[in-house]
């Protein structure tokens, strides 16, 4: 088949920039902390020198957001920091990015975060070479095989919040944002940074659940400002045990919608539309589409899990027959990756499902969880790090079941009442004092 090498896997200005002072902001050269609210520049936190093309607006229900827009696919579009000591092995990046508020189906561009100065720069996280080629291997981030370059098919639709660990580096140690066409289609293309920290006040990332507010927190309250279902920490944020203990999923829900409550993001697959066939019930998750494709989980407690399976096709054999819609994947790269997180950023492979093992009928796969994989709030992700398109090289995911192989330990607590029951009649009045012991099991989660 006729390849259209594209890079899926991985969910924000001057030259005429109106930077404006946020509440959050301050003169220190060691973090920035924005929110692009306040009534003037900050040439501590962004420099105007080396950023281009943007304004401070409200964008996506949100108040205010700093936002390029170009209709050019060779404008040069960028976001620089003013502090040139941001990199270092406890520092971390936090921003809330976007590609736009609608969810149809934007131009292929990338906004990359890189580190540097002058002419010469990087990507804060280099792409790993080839992640089917080595199992058990840990990536610091989930989008796997872009590093820190962002698609703007995962952030269309609002805001995502991305963190990213710097790390100590060598070579240049400020920051920007730029935005990079990959295609030459007419069009405009919109990207947008809301509430931006970097530095190192929260050491490990908030747990990858939560904003750090830094230095610039308010007399009380928590470096971190966690996400629903997490509760601070010190400078990071926990799950408060809220965590679903199980996730059972048919896609035969009848309304072609994906369950938030399920997951957390879905990219690149369709309901409704069977490609490869039915697996275990009437319906399937199918990827297909053009870009990145994955699906990741919401939070789970897995301490009692030991095991999960899911239902999946790869392909039919037919190596590409054009009346086929279940296409075969034909590199590693076109595979598929099961991984999981404890944080959201660091991300560990569980299985790998080869390109060529898993075509022309449908498979039950187990996945064991090791033990770092059990714990109070793990997400799951199946990734493929590359497709030649729309329509190419094309899977699907079945029933999943993750349900706890263990018993949680119980205990048992006895409550004695008494109780008095007075009877009256037309003779006399009986009084009836009784005790009953209650026991009641409570199950740890």
């Amino acid at each position: 088949k006729k390849k259209k090498t594209m890079r899926a896997c991985r969910g924000a200005m001057l030259l005429a920039l109106v930077l404006l002072r946020s509440p959050f902001a301050t003169a220190a050269s060691s973090y920035i902390a924005s929110n692009f609210s306040g009534p003037t520049l900050d040439t501590a936190e962004f420099s105007a020198a080396e950023s281009l093309g943007g304004q401070i607006t409200g964008y996506c229900n949100q108040q205010a957001s700093l936002v390029f827009s170009s209709s050019s696919p060779s404008a040069d579009q960028t976001l620089t920091t003013t502090p040139t000591n941001l990199v270092g092995s406890n520092n971390y990046a936090f921003f809330e990015l976007s590609t736009g508020c609608s969810t149809t189906l934007p131009i292929w561009y990338t906004v990359a975060l890189e580190r540097g100065s002058g002419s010469s720069w990087y990507n804060v996280v280099a792409p790993p070479t080839n992640p089917l080629t080595t199992s058990s291997t840990s990536y610091n981030t989930m989008v796997t095989v872009n590093g820190s370059v962002y698609q703007s098919y995962d952030f269309r639709g609002g805001f995502r919040r991305v963190i990213v660990p710097l790390g100590s580096q060598t070579g240049g140690t400020q920051l920007r944002w730029r935005q990079y066409s990959l295609s030459s289609q007419s069009g405009t293309r919109e990207w947008a940074l809301g509430q931006v920290y970097v530095g190192g006040a929260c050491p490990d990332g908030c747990g990858g659940h939560g904003m750090c507010r830094g230095e610039v927190r308010a007399t009380g309250e928590a470096v971190c400002a966690c996400d629903a279902g997490f509760v601070a920490s010190g400078s990071t944020c926990v799950a408060d045990g809220s965590q679903p203990t199980e996730l059972r999923v048919t896609f035969d829900g009848g309304n072609n919608q994906i369950n938030p409550q399920q997951w957390a993001q879905v990219q690149g697959g369709v309901l409704g539309v069977n490609g490869c066939g039915t697996l275990s019930g009437s319906s399937t998750l199918f990827f297909n589409g053009v870009g990145p494709r994955f699906a990741l989980t919401v939070p789970l407690n897995t301490i009692y899990m030991d095991s999960f399976s899911f239902d999946y096709r790869s392909g039919d054999g037919s190596y590409d027959s054009t009346s086929s819609t279940c296409r075969d994947s034909e590199t590693n790269l076109e595979g598929v990756l099961v991984m999981f997180s404890l944080d959201g950023i660091t991300w560990t492979v569980l299985q790998e499902l080869g390109y060529n093992s898993y075509y022309s009928m449908a498979y039950t796969i187990t996945v064991t969880l090791p033990g770092a994989a059990q714990a109070p709030a793990v997400q799951f992700l199946w990734v493929q790090p590359s497709n030649s398109g729309s329509q190419e090289d094309t899977w699907a995911l079945g029933t999943v079941a993750m349900v706890p192989t263990r018993t949680p330990p119980t205990s048992v607590s006895t409550t004695r009442t008494t109780v008095t029951t007075t009877v009256t009649s037309t003779t006399t009045t009986v009084t009836t004092t009784f005790t009953t012991t209650t026991s009641t099991t409570t199950t740890t989660t």
